[in-house]
């Protein structure tokens, strides 16, 4: 095990992550939240994620877990793009944001957490659980867009490159843009949060399809 190849490990870990990630996001939206609330709405969600306690924790960890896997994933391609060649201004530039894309979304993790362990949040501390989702929101919101930012980035480094298939990283790209122009606007626009929300989660299933190319790619060199 500690004679892996670099390119193997990232390979395995370029889709898994992305995966885990994803299915924890869905169990969460519809095993702990479900289809009657608005997911948006902190009000009407804020006492749910207590009284499934267990399960937004497990998915909680899950999420900041798999995310860990694939930032590093990333990374790795991004370093072997600076290195030189097309594409290395841009790789170098993606970083930062997907840093703090990673931050924010480690955050919302242990807020969560935080909002599942609160006593009698559908009563008495429904105040405090209101307050905890929100500030969650607020970060969530922030890191998505730093995250589509450098995504949108990273891809379109990806994309510049003989080695890699451009016109699947340019879809990417483009998805990567349409998450942060509709988080955008969810943020200045509540009355159409729930509906952008719906087009973040298909621009989601789109970059974890791309991962899971990008992966066996890795996983497919010498």
């Amino acid at each position: 095990m500690g004679n892996i190849q670099a390119t193997k490990l990232i390979g395995t870990i370029l889709i898994v992550g992305p995966v885990l990630t994803i299915i924890c996001y869905f169990i969460q939206q519809f095993g702990v939240l479900g289809t009657d609330v608005d997911p948006t709405s902190v009000a009407e969600t804020a006492h749910l994620w207590a009284g499934a306690s267990e399960l937004s924790i497990a998915t909680s960890v899950l999420i900041a877990f798999g995310v860990a896997l694939f930032v590093h994933g990333i990374f790795f391609i991004a370093n072997e793009i600076r290195s030189g060649g097309d594409g290395a201004a841009l790789a170098g530039s993606s970083m930062p944001f997907i840093m703090v894309g990673f931050i924010g979304i480690v955050a919302v993790s242990g807020l969560t957490i935080a909002g599942a362990n609160i006593t009698d949040a559908a009563g008495q501390g429904f105040m405090t659980a209101v307050s905890v989702g929100t500030v969650a929101a607020g970060i969530n919101a922030i890191a998505g867009i730093f995250f589509g930012i450098g995504f949108t980035l990273i891809f379109l480094a990806i994309a510049s490159r003989d080695e890699y298939n451009s016109t699947l990283a340019y879809i990417a790209a483009i998805a990567a843009v349409v998450a942060v122009v509709v988080s955008i606007i969810a943020i200045s626009n509540t009355e159409q949060a729930q509906l952008m929300t719906q087009i973040i989660g298909i621009t989601y299933i789109i970059h974890v399809i791309y991962f899971i190319i990008l992966g066996r790619s890795v996983l497919s060199r010498d």
